[in-house]
C-alpha cells in the first residue's frame, strides 16, 4: 500500500545563491526520529493534496493560509522498508515582513544551497527529501534568474 503524503515547502530569503526552507524536527519512535523535515501528512479521504497541505501546515505551524498560496511543485515516489509513500509537494513563497511568516520560529529556518543543496543536510534528512532539496535549489536557481523575479515573488509571498 502506498500512503499519499502532503508536503509543504515554505521558502523564505531567495538570495543569489541560496534560500531559506522551514523545516522542523520529527519527533516519533521509529526511524526517521530526529530528522529534519518539512510539515506534511497524510491525505485524508476526500482532500486534495493542496487542501492537505494547508491544513497539515496549520496544525505543526499554526497560520491558515488560503489554499491558492500553495503551489503544486512535483510529487516522489519513495520505498521505505517499512511504507512506501507517494509525495505530493507544494511551495509555499513566505515574505519576511508579511504577517504569515511571524508565525514561523525563526530556529526553523535553514539554507539551501544552489550548488550544493544537500552540503548541510545529508545526514539529517529523511531519504525521501533528498531529491526534493536537490530539485528545489536547482528550480530557484533558475527562477532568479528569469526576468522580473523580484517582483514575482512578491506577488506570489503570503
Amino acid at each position: 500500500m502506498i500512503l499519499p503524503i502532503s508536503i509543504c515547502v515554505a521558502i523564505s530569503n531567495v538570495e543569489a545563491d541560496h534560500a531559506k526552507v522551514w523545516v522542523q524536527i520529527r519527533q516519533e519512535d521509529g526511524h526517521l526520529d530526529g530528522k529534519w523535515e518539512f510539515p506534511g501528512g497524510k491525505i485524508e479521504t476526500g482532500e486534495s493534496p493542496p487542501v492537505a497541505a494547508r491544513r497539515e501546515l496549520n496544525e505543526e505551524v499554526g497560520p491558515l493560509i488560503p489554499v491558492e498560496s500553495f503551489i503544486p511543485f512535483k510529487n516522489y515516489s519513495f520505498h521505505y522498508k517499512d511504507r512506501s509513500v507517494c509525495l505530493f509537494v507544494h511551495l509555499l513563497y513566505l515574505s519576511s515582513k508579511g504577517e504569515n511568516f511571524k508565525n514561523f520560529a525563526e530556529s526553523g529556518w535553514q539554507e539551501v544551497g544552489y550548488q550544493e543543496p544537500l552540503s548541510k543536510w545529508a545526514t539529517n534528512i529523511p531519504e525521501a527529501n533528498e531529491n526534493i532539496l536537490k530539485d528545489l535549489a536547482k528550480y530557484l536557481d533558475e527562477e532568479r534568474a528569469r526576468p522580473h523575479w523580484s517582483e514575482t515573488w512578491q506577488q506570489l509571498s503570503c
